[in-house]
């Protein structure tokens, strides 16, 4: 009887990841784009609070 490998079948190869303090360094975010998640920030929080307020 021989027991099959399953663990990892589905993976094709493993790429290292950089630092996220590096990512942002190289990646520089654009001011509209820094305004759009700030926005989205606050429209999440404030769903978020209205959520509560019915519970």
């Amino acid at each position: 009887m021989s027991i099959s490998t399953t663990d990892d079948v589905r993976i094709e190869r493993i790429q290292q990841l950089i630092a996220p303090t590096i990512l942002m360094e190289q990646v520089a975010i654009t001011p509209k784009a820094s305004e759009v998640v700030a926005e989205a920030r606050r429209d999440s929080e404030a769903i978020l609070k209205l959520s509560l307020i019915h519970i």
